[in-house]
């Protein structure tokens, strides 16, 4: 056998191999399914708002109060959410979800105040239906409120606070 031949004869047995175990090999094929649910979420952000300093002696003998704050809210797309307020810790009496009467307080002391959902501050913003803003559907958003302490209250020198509890329903 010649060298040529011989050479031959291994590519040939080579090939054979080679086609042998590209037989053997088998495949199977499947789907994978990949699935998640997206929940409706929304993350609510707010800062304390200062109102400054309250002069019931002068300035707001005859004056309000009056300052304002920012609310921001975002959400998965696609969710409308609506925002109430409840009445803070220290209601006067009377105080309902749909007419909130708030009051800040420093021990037994208080101060009249409450929020609205427009600069004229005629929307008291209440809790439910009541005063509320309409559904925000755009996010993440920033929305104001506003607040108002009435003039002439009477009242004694001292730090007057109020927590209010914010929720967003969506």
């Amino acid at each position: 056998m010649t060298r040529r031949a011989a050479a031959c004869a291994v590519l040939i047995l080579m090939a054979g191999a080679a086609r042998l175990s590209g037989a053997a090999a088998a495949t199977a094929d499947t789907q994978l399914q990949i699935e998640s649910a997206v929940s409706d979420a929304c993350v609510l952000g707010t800062a304390p708002m200062a109102l400054g300093t309250y002069a019931a002696r002068t300035i707001h003998a005859a004056s309000p109060l009056d300052f304002a704050g920012t609310i921001t809210l975002d959400c998965v797309a696609g969710t409308s959410a609506r925002l109430s307020l409840d009445d803070g810790q220290n209601p006067a009496a009377g105080s309902t979800d749909a007419a909130p009467l708030r009051r800040m307080s420093d021990g037994s002391e208080h101060i009249d105040y409450n929020l609205y959902s427009d600069a004229a501050r005629t929307s008291v913003w209440g809790t439910g239906a009541a005063g509320e803003p309409a559904p925000v559907n755009t996010f993440p958003s920033a929305l104001s409120i506003y607040g108002r302490v009435p003039p002439g209250q009477a009242t004694s020198p001292g730090n007057y606070t109020d927590t209010v509890l914010l929720t967003a329903s969506f």
